[in-house]
């Protein structure tokens, strides 16, 4: 079982894991290298579920990028879920492990510019029940980004691999585009995900669902004003699924049935910067019966740059 205090080594691994890798780099960072760091918290209430009470995180993540041509990032999020009081364990607690690299590339027969990725995910939790630890997902993304940075289209798959199943396969595609003179971007991504076990898949085989981003930039000076405001709509179904923006699994015997959020982003500097983040998402679950349930969070994330 996951407590506090393996909690608090794997984060001390992490930051020791980081620090290895980082400081080979500094020594030549102010003219080669940018680095970005990230730390987040959140707090979640699962309205009308039958298992689950309430919810919450804390994550890091550090990304480093050599000469704009390749770079990494690497994260590590914990997530404390409190049970209900009926449920054989009090607490489900979980690390969601991230890795991922990156190249950028030109090719002379198409204009603009490629990104070729590949990220791993691995977590671990004290799931005794079901599946969901020890899950192993593997996604490469590939992306291409105009000349004027105005449009962008990636596709991405993923393969992910949970105990007593066979692997499913997810396939993801987006385009995005921006107008008003770079103010605002809109991003419609579709998902589908195949070759589900029925058992452990809510009696699914495959699902879909397709996400809309909207994102506004304001020009008001003023520092109470955000710099971005964010809003995000899913639609469809989703289980066992990588969210490929905010690179996080969903690993859970839910079924995502749409949601909403809503995020915004105020610069306190020229490279640091707080988020406030509102989510709602819709879920259904068959245990201990099929019941339609709710998750509000509530989450914030400081990020600087150097």
């Amino acid at each position: 079982m996951l407590n506090s205090s393996k909690s608090t080594k794997s984060i001390q691994r992490f930051a020791c894991f980081v620090l290895a890798s980082t400081l080979p780099c500094l020594s030549f960072a102010e003219q080669d290298w940018k680095f970005d760091t990230a730390i987040n918290a959140m707090t979640g209430h699962y309205a009308s579920s039958q298992t689950m009470d309430r919810q919450h995180g804390t994550g890091i993540r550090m990304a480093g990028e050599y000469k704009q041509v390749w770079g990494w990032s690497t994260s590590l999020q914990t997530t404390q879920i409190k049970m209900m009081p009926l449920m054989p364990s009090p607490t489900q607690d979980q690390q969601n492990w991230m890795l991922s690299g990156y190249v950028h590339t030109a090719m002379d027969q198409v204009p603009g510019h490629w990104r070729l990725q590949l990220d791993g995910y691995q977590i671990h939790n004290n799931d005794t029940v079901g599946n969901s630890d020890g899950v192993r997902v593997l996604a490469p993304l590939i992306t291409w980004i105009a000349p004027t940075q105005a449009l962008k289209v990636d596709a991405g798959y993923a393969t992910s691999h949970y105990k007593g199943a066979s692997p499913h396969h997810q396939l993801t595609y987006s385009l995005g585009f921006g107008f008003n003179q770079y103010r605002d971007w809109i991003e419609l991504r579709g998902y589908s995900i195949s070759q589900l076990n029925p058992n452990y898949a809510l009696g699914q085989q495959n699902t879909r669902a397709t996400d809309l981003k909207i994102t506004h930039l304001l020009a008001s000076a003023a520092p109470w004003v955000p710099h971005a405001i964010m809003v995000n709509l899913e639609r469809g179904k989703k289980i066992y699924f990588l969210d490929v923006p905010t690179q996080t699994v969903y690993n859970l015997p839910m079924m995502h049935e749409g949601g909403e959020k809503i995020a915004t982003t105020w610069k306190l500097s020229s490279g640091s910067s707080l988020s406030l983040i509102a989510s709602q998402a819709r879920y259904r679950a068959e245990q201990p019966a099929t019941h339609h349930f709710k998750l509000k969070t509530l989450a914030t994330q400081f990020e600087w740059s150097w």
